[in-house]
Order: C-alpha cells, then structure tokens, then sequence
C-alpha cells in the first residue's frame, strides 16, 4: 500500500509539473546525512515519518453488505480502515547544498505546493495499485502532521532544515478478507398462536 501511495504521488506531481522534461527527479529517502552525499539536484525529496490511524474518520458501522452475482449468497466486508500518512517534501536546486539554499528550491518547492493544492482528493486516474479498488484518497497540505519540533528532527537527521512542506494523505485500507457465502434472508415466517 506505501509503494502505492509512493508511485501516485509521484505520478500526480509528474503530471502536474513536467518535472522529467525540466529534469528534475523525485526521491523518496530521509533527508539524514547520507541523503545529502549521494543526492543529484535538482530534485523532489520525499520523506514518509509517520503512519497512523485517522480516529476522526473511523466508521462506526463495523461491516457493509455487498450483493454478490448469485440471489442466494451475498459477503460481508468490514469497512476500511482510514490511515494517515504523513509525509515531508523538500526541493532541492540545481546550484543548492544542504547548507545553501537557493531560488531554484523555492521555486519548486512553490510549484510543488501549487500541484498538491489542486488535488485535495487525487484523481481516480492517477491511483496506482491497491488505491484504484478504493475510495479515493483526501489530501491535506500544509499541515503540521505529527512532527512538532522540526529543529529536533533536523539535528537527528544530521542536516540543516531547508524549507518543508508538510503532506498527509488519508488513505483507505482493507484490514480483512470479505466473509463469502452467507445466506441471504429472503422472507421472514411468523407464527402466532395459542398454547
């Protein structure tokens, strides 16, 4: 599911910016300090630092009920599971290091936030993988997510902190298989009498 969300957001920003005709690639890798000795800008770098469940958007209603092709049987399946999984994208220039930021990062970091805006729910034709079967992804941008103290995380990370955008998509997830062949009820018998 991770590669999946991984390779759409990576199509969505590859649709929206024509960034393999501007030559700028998209990495998914933490920004520590071997990302900074082995990167080749101009780049996207996108970095996935949590993945937890979205309590506010759990369904209350543990199961759905789908008819399958035969009248006799249908299957129950339990509602998905929205998780969040937030993300950090930093741009990094053409003339930029990790220590001297430049226009060109904030440019694309700019056309990034522009592409990501237009997109509150990802369209259906971009989903790759597991996502196509589901309901659609929402998308928040600009968010803080779960990561509080940026300076900490970029002292752990070795790196001094360029710009950030924060991403989080909601996306659904099928924890359980379908319970197949249950009978289904067609009518109800009631029988009054005395004793």
């Amino acid at each position: 599911m991770i590669n999946d969300l991984n390779d759409t957001l990576a199509a969505l920003l590859e649709h929206e910016l024509a960034l393999k005709e501007a030559g700028i690639n998209v990495v998914f890798a933490a920004p520590d300090t071997r990302f900074f000795q082995k990167i080749t800008p101009p780049l996207i770098a996108i970095f996935l630092y949590d993945i937890r469940e979205n309590l506010a958007l759990r369904v209350s209603e543990p199961f759905a009920q789908q008819k399958t092709a035969g009248a006799d049987t249908t299957a129950l399946i339990r509602s998905p599971v929205p998780i969040d999984y937030s993300y950090l994208i930093t741009a990094w220039g053409s003339n930029g290091s990790e220590t001297a930021p430049d226009k060109d990062q904030h440019d694309m970091l700019s056309r990034v936030l522009h592409a990501l805006l237009r997109h509150p729910i990802w369209p259906a034709a971009r989903l790759k993988g597991q996502l196509a079967a589901h309901p659609l992804p929402r998308a928040f941008v600009a968010q803080s997510g779960h990561l509080h103290n940026m300076a900490e995380f970029w002292s752990a990370m070795g790196g001094h902190p360029p710009a950030v955008l924060h991403y989080t998509v909601t996306a659904p997830l099928r924890a359980h298989d379908p319970i197949e062949n249950i009978p289904v009820v067609k009518s109800v018998a009631h029988q009054a009498g005395n004793k």
